[in-house]
């Protein structure tokens, strides 16, 4: 707790010194020029300026000439620069420049250009820039080489980049992987949430795409990897987009054209304004048509959104579905806000989302035990409303060039009230007598806090490699919660073929809930060269966690009218202490063509509990001693193919709920109850990933592997006692596993008119769990049988991209398998197929006009009766343009044109399969008007093709 009061302390004195900062910003520096031919002395138009940085050669700020031939920079800071002036057919000029902080404008040149023939024919015959550039973890996408039309969100780019896939839900894998972050010109975009860039931005501004293999802050700075990495997209704007303002405002109504012609309606905004480091960024909408995300434009196709209309990516074990849950109104607000003072660069974010849900779903259940099966059909009717604030920031602060700081708060709150009422029915598969039969209610009203902060403190010593550096986290968190639950159960039982009412259970009770949490923790890391190839890295980290939850359980009492017997049963106070230590030494050499890390680590954890149940104070303590090592193979085998390969092993604590040795009832068939004596798990994992560029025909190849396992795994123990009544309970098991293998294919024809992308998956699961109809087990030493689940799942997809200068065409074909098959017992039905076909088309007619429809079939083999149902999403709209540079647009559009929507899903767990159907948004018409607004500085505004006439071309392929 002391480290989160420093860690908030530093963070108040930090915002404390931004005012006196502030005066230390630079004078503002406008710098002026002209650029002419050498021969004829005329000047040139679109000749490409650009102020570098001396050190590392980074654009710093830059632009495109008049048709006077000038440039202009305004607000620029005063210190040494390089300048760097190209155009088509001309030498590249170079030259040192000095800002002086003594005059406010200052003029450069005239600059005189010479004519360079041979870089004019090589253009000429090649005509093209460089689509692709591969650099070591990166490749990079030119946004000229992939159209997209006027007003498009960034999203549309990226859906027709080789080797990447963009759902219908806007969730994006790139090269196999699912990317979890995307930043703007290097910097977080609204913390690390994807689509609030991707949906939100326009296209238009968009300089490049970079797709990159990011390492851990850690592995950054140290150059030793530590295992540790993700898939992150960054955008590189335009250096027209970095001085301007920028957004658009949507409104749109309309009406529900099946049962009920309810109203509907889709309002959104954005606007953004950059000004060299500082960018502004404000977005917000509301709707009632199930978007519970940002898009600028309501979706370039009528299906973007989270409608209910889209797939699901596979997985074994898991679910499969297509289809969104209820009907959802949100309304949501974010700012995000970057800009650099002095030696302080930082980047905050605050967003703000309510959500509004009303939900009617029916599901079918088989539930296995060891010597039987039966079947629940259950019907739910809920209405949930959440409000949710987070604020995210990122502040780095360069004390010297050696010596920097790294600052990430972040908190967020939130309340949740829902109301959930259920009928359920469950019944012997064979013979198909009674076994419950009951209604239940229950309400609620929950809010949470969480803050947490993380300081990082890193130094580069003078003798290369040589660094230190420290890291202090701390969080705290809490949540409060009241419920109310009320139910009435009928239980039965079976006698000579008779079935019979056994009782009748009835519960009216109360519940207050209240926990918390905190913890800090802290990294030292040290490396040191070993010789010319070798490095080492010695690490010791220690990290607190604390935990409690108080819970109590009060009957109604019909005397008092009021909930004020406390019911001992249901009532504890719990509280945990888990520490977690790790001394770790790692080698790393690095040699021309590969590197590899060897680490090992010494990990002793240790958990204490103490509980109050039934007015007796019980003590646990568990202490477990781990060994985690890790290693990293990387190989490349030339500049655009690589292969690397990654073990690791990692401890995981058990959350408070699942050590509290307390029942919950919420729930009268399913009775959950924690364990105070589990263990802490440890997995193991291995990932390999392989990514190939052709570079003749611009072909990317990868696959990703990965295979693990765990042990102490906490799985469930579930036991069924009179009536059905289940008791879930978590307990530690080795021997399961899980693998995966997924490998696909992007590659652009006829300068990326055509884009084919396909990829495929396999994954097979094996999961241990307890399944026994014998009564509740006293503990883990008395476990019921043991049941393993063997999930089987394949998928292949493939994506055909038609991509003219009026016409856009997208198709797509799927099949999803799945098996699952359980050692209790052989049951049919658990094999099920998924077929999914998708057509997305946009035409241009007319200059003005645009047409796009959106069309998905999907069908389902292998599911319960009722559940096999073939769905058909049509959508389509139609959008005006209004004034010469298309500012203004009206679209009418159509949603669900045949009413076939549904919402469909499949979950296969260690002891039950389940089919799920939820309500939905169905057909509606909906208009809107979209206007469209950006101001920028003349001289930096760049063409629509990104200059194509203006800097050198490449050639077809570049490598870096």
């Amino acid at each position: 707790m002391k480290k989160s009061l420093f860690s908030l302390a530093l963070f108040l004195l930090i915002i404390a010194a931004l005012p006196t900062l502030a005066q230390t910003r630079y004078s503002a520096v406008t710098i002026k020029g002209t650029v002419v031919d050498s021969t004829t002395n005329l000047p040139l138009q679109f000749a490409t300026v650009a102020l570098l940085n001396p050190k590392d050669s980074s654009v710093v700020t830059g632009g495109i000439t008049t048709t006077a031939g000038t440039f202009e920079f305004p607000s620029t800071r005063p210190g040494n620069y390089k300048l760097r002036i190209n155009f088509l057919g001309y030498k590249t000029i170079k030259q040192a420049v000095r800002i002086l902080a003594t005059a406010k404008v200052q003029t450069f040149g005239p600059y005189l250009l010479p004519s360079n023939s041979t870089t004019l024919k090589e253009v000429t015959i090649i005509g093209q820039k460089a689509p692709v550039v591969v650099k070591t973890d990166t490749v990079e996408f030119s946004s000229v080489n992939f159209k997209t039309e006027k007003n498009d969100a960034v999203e549309e780019m990226i859906k027709k980049l080789p080797g990447v896939d963009v759902d219908k839900d806007g969730n994006i894998q790139a090269h196999g992987k699912d990317v979890t972050k995307i930043l703007v010109d290097g910097k977080p975009f609204f913390g690390n949430d994807p689509k609030l860039a991707t949906q939100n931005l326009p296209a238009e501004m968009i300089d490049k795409v970079q797709v990159i293999d990011q390492k851990s802050d850690q592995a950054q700075f140290t150059k030793i990897d530590d295992g540790q990495s993700e898939k992150v997209i960054n955008i590189i704007t335009k250096m027209g987009y970095k001085h301007g303002n920028f957004g658009k405002l949507s409104l749109g109504g309309g009406k529900s054209l099946g049962f009920g012609a309810d109203d509907r309606f889709d309002e959104s905004g954005m606007f953004n304004s950059f000004k060299d480091d500082r960018q502004l960024s404000i977005i917000g909408m509301s709707n009632n048509v199930n978007i519970t995300r940002f898009t600028a434009d309501m979706g370039a196709t009528m299906a973007g959104g989270n409608r209910g209309g889209g797939g699901n990516r596979g997985g074994g074990g898991g679910g499969f579905g297509f289809g969104g849950n209820g009907i959802n109104t949100t309304n949501a607000l974010g700012v995000n806000f970057k800009d650099k003072i002095g030696r302080l660069d930082f980047a905050s974010s605050y967003f703000f989302n309510s959500r509004d849900n009303n939900n009617n779903q029916y599901s079918h259940k088989e539930t296995l035990l060891a010597d039987s099966s039966f079947l629940t059909n259950t019907s739910t009717l809920s209405h949930s409303t959440n409000t949710n604030h987070r604020f995210n920031s990122q502040m780095d602060y360069m004390v010297d060039s050696s010596f920097s700081i790294r600052f990430t708060p972040n908190v967020s709150f939130g309340n949740t009230n829902s109301d959930v009422s259920k009928d359920v029915r469950s019944f012997g598969k064979i013979g198909g007598f009674d076994i419950n039969d009951g209604t239940s209610k229950v309400s609620s009203d929950a809010t949470n806090m969480n803050a947490s902060g993380n300081l990082l403190l890193r130094k580069q010593f003078k003798k290369p490699r040589r660094t230190l550096s420290l890291n202090f986290s701390g969080y705290y968190s809490s949540n409060d919660a009241n419920s109310y639950n009320t139910s009435s159960t009928k239980y039965f039982t079976t006698v000579n073929s008779t079935n019979r009412l056994d009782s009748t259970i009835l519960i009216n009770q109360y519940n207050k809930t209240t926990s918390s949490g905190n913890g800090y923790g802290t990294r030292l890391s040290y490396t040191e060269p070993i010789n010319q190839y070798s490095s080492f890295e010695l690490n010791y980290s220690y990290n607190l966690n604390k935990s409690n939850s108080d819970k109590k359980t009060f009957d109604f009492d019909a005397a008092t009218q009021n909930w004020d017997v406390l019911n001992n049963r249901y009532t504890n106070h719990y509280e945990s202490t888990f520490t977690d230590q790790r001394v770790g030494l790692s080698i790393q050499t690095r040699k021309n063509k590969f590197d590899y890390t060897l680490g090992l680590g010494l990990e002793p954890t240790s958990i204490k509990g103490q509980m109050l149940l039934k007015d007796t104070m019980r003590y646990t303590k568990l202490d477990v001693l781990n060994f985690s090592p890790m290693a990293s193979f990387n190989y490349t085998f030339d500049k655009n193919t690589r292969f690397s390969m990654q073990y690791r092993g990692q401890a995981n604590q058990p959350d408070v709920t699942q050590l509290q040795p307390i029942e919950d009832n919420s729930n009268p068939l399913l009775i959950t109850k924690g364990n105070p004596n589990l263990k802490p798990e440890f997995s193991n994992s291995i990932n390999m990933n392989f990514n190939s560029m052709n570079f003749k025909n611009y072909a990317n190849y990868f696959m990703n592997a990965q295979i693990g396992n765990t042990m102490n795994r906490i799985t469930t123990m579930n036991t069924y006692g009179k009536g059905g009544v289940q008791t879930s309970t978590p307990v530690n098991v080795n021997g399961g596993f899980t693998s995966f293998v997924m490998f696909g294919m992007g590659r652009p024809f006829s300068q990326n008119k055509y884009v084919i992308n396909t990829f495929g998956m396999f994954r097979y699961n094996q999961d241990i769990s307890f399944a026994s109809n014998t009564g509740a087990a006293a503990s883990q030493s008395l476990l019921p049988p043991k049941n393993t689940t063997t999930a089987v799942t394949g998928m292949y997809n493939a994506m055909f991209t038609i991509n003219w200068k009026k016409f856009t065409l997208i198709t797509s074909g799927r099949v999803t398998y799945n098996n699952a098959k359980y050692t209790i017992q052989t049951i049919p039905n658990t094999e099920y197929t998924n077929y999914s076909g998708t057509m997305d088309a946009r035409v241009t007619i007319l200059k003005s006009i645009r047409l796009a429809s959106d069309i998905s079939y999907t069908t389902n083999n292998g599911l319960s009766t009722g559940f096999n149902q073939n769905t058909t999403l049509w959508n389509a709209n139609i959008v005006k343009d209004f004034f010469k540079d298309k500012r203004a647009q009206i679209k009418v559009q159509v949603y669900d044109i045949l009413g076939q929507n549904k919402s469909i899903r499949r979950n296969t767990t260690q002891n039950y399969i389940e089919d799920v159907q939820s309500k939905v948004v169905t057909r509606y018409l909906m208009v809107s008007f979209i206007y469209n607004f950006n101001k920028f500085m003349a001289a930096q505004r760049q063409p629509a093709d990104d200059m194509r006439n203006g800097p050198p071309m490449r050639g077809m392929f570049h490598r870096d």
